[in-house]
C-alpha cells in the first residue's frame, strides 16, 4: 500500500544560502528551475496478510539531489521534519478521524533504487500499533509537513577541510606528542596517545582515570600480536579495516578486541567481515576453529559467526581432521564437535 502527497509546509533553515527564503515545495534556483520535494510513505504488510507495525516514510525529490550536489560531505547535510499523517474514512467523518504524529530525529541521506538510477532520499521508520490491515486499506491519507534542513555553513559554500580522521591519521603515524604505549605479545611497543585511546573505548577510559598498573607505567600489556595491535589503533584512529581485510588471524584478534575494549563498532565490523567475505584461502583452519569455539561461547549474538565458521570448516574437512587444533578442542571435549557435525547436516 503506497501512498503519495506532495509537501505543502515546509521551511528551509539554511534558505539564505541555497534558496532565498523560498519553501522547498516551490523553491527555485539561480537557473530559474523549479525544484520539487515528496514525501512517499508505506504501509508494510506481511506475508500473512497482516499489517506490519512500522510506516516507512521517505523524503525525496529533485530538491534534495540539488542540495546535496551543493554539498562536499553529503553526511554532513541532515534533515529533521515534524509531520502529522491524517487518515479518514471514505465520508471524511471528523469523528472517525485518525492522526499520527511524526518527529524525526536528524537523518543522513540514503542512496536506494537500481545500481543505474539510484537517488538520494531520506528515509525514517514510525511505529504503528493500532488497527489491522482491513482498517487502513479504506482510509483517505493527508500529509501535513515542516521540514528543516541541518548543515553547516562551510559544507554548503564549498569550503574544503581536512577530516578528523586525516589529523588522527598523522597524529599516529608520526607519534606526535604521544605519552602511552601499547605492547604486543612479542614485547614490541607501540606509541599511541591517551586522549584517543580513552575517547574510543570505555574500557581504556576506565583504565585511565583510575590509579591502576597501566596509568603508573604508561603502557598496556595486550593479549595481541604486533600486527593486531598496529590494526586495532589504525581502526581506533582513523576507522581502517584495510589489515583484517588482508588477513583473518588480525580479523580474530579485532573481533575479540572490540568487545573486550567495548569498541561495538569494531566487533560489528568483523562480524561483517567474517560473514560477507567469501574469498578462497583467507580463512586459514585454525581461525575457522577458533572462530567457531568463541560463537560457541558468546551465544546467540555470535550465532551468524558459527554458522559461517561451520560452513568454512566444511569446505576444509579433510584437512581440518589433520590439524593438532582438532584432536585438542573437538575430540577432548564432545559437545562443541557434536554442534559443528549438527550444523553440517543442516542445508
Amino acid at each position: 500500500m503506497i501512498f503519495e502527497e506532495d509537501v505543502a509546509e515546509v521551511e528551509s533553515a539554511f534558505g539564505t544560502l541555497l534558496f532565498p527564503r523560498k519553501p522547498i515545495g516551490a523553491a527555485v534556483s539561480a537557473d530559474g528551475k523549479i525544484y520539487n520535494c515528496s514525501v512517499l510513505f508505506t504501509l508494510k504488510v506481511g506475508d500473512d496478510g497482516e499489517l506490519g507495525k512500522m510506516l516507512n516514510i521517505s523524503v525525496r525529490g529533485s530538491v534534495i539531489d540539488y542540495l546535496l550536489a551543493n554539498v562536499i560531505n553529503k553526511s554532513s547535510l541532515k534533515l529533521k521534519y515534524v509531520a502529522t499523517l491524517i487518515s479518514k474514512d471514505d465520508n471524511d467523518d471528523i469523528m472517525n478521524e485518525i492522526k499520527v504524529d511524526i518527529n524525526s530525529k536528524e537523518l543522513e541521506a540514503t542512496l536506494s533504487g537500481p545500481p543505474y538510477e539510484q537517488k538520494y532520499a531520506y528515509d525514517y521508520q514510525v511505529p504503528l500499533n493500532d488497527h489491522d490491515l482491513r482498517f487502513w486499506k479504506c482510509r483517505r491519507f493527508y500529509l501535513k509537513v515542516t521540514m528543516e534542513f541541518v548543515a553547516c555553513e562551510a559544507d554548503l559554500l564549498g569550503i574544503e577541510r581536512p577530516s578528523l580522521m586525516q589529523v588522527e591519521k598523522r597524529m599516529l603515524e608520526e607519534q606526535l606528542h604521544a605519552d602511552f604505549t601499547l605492547v604486543a605479545d612479542d614485547g614490541t611497543g607501540i606509541r599511541c596517545h591517551k586522549a584517543i585511546l580513552a575517547s574510543r573505548s570505555p574500557v581504556f577510559q576506565r583504565m585511565l582515570a583510575t590509579d591502576m598498573t597501566e596509568t603508573k607505567n604508561d603502557s598496556c600489556q595486550m593479549r595481541m600480536s604486533k600486527n593486531g595491535v598496529n590494526a586495532l589503533l589504525k581502526y581506533i584512529y582513523y576507522l581502517d579495516v584495510e589489515d583484517p581485510l588482508k588477513d583473518s588471524i588480525v580479523a580474530l584478534e579485532l573481533l575479540e578486541a572490540g568487545h573486550q575494549y567495548d569498541i561495538p563498532s569494531l566487533e560489528k565490523a568483523m562480524k561483517q567481515l567474517f560473514t560477507k567475505k567469501k574469498s578462497t584461502g583467507w580463512l586459514e583452519i585454525d581461525v575457522a576453529m577458533l572462530l567457531f569455539l568463541r560463537a560457541l561461547k558468546m551465544g546467540a549474538e555470535y550465532d551468524d559467526i558459527k554458522i559461517a565458521a561451520a560452513q568454512a570448516l566444511k569446505g576444509m574437512w579433510d584437512d581440518l581432521i589433520d590439524t593438532w587444533m582438532f584432536k585438542d578442542f573437538f575430540m577432548k571435549d564432545p559437545k562443541p564437535f557434536a554442534e559443528l557435525v549438527s550444523l553440517f547436516l543442516k542445508k
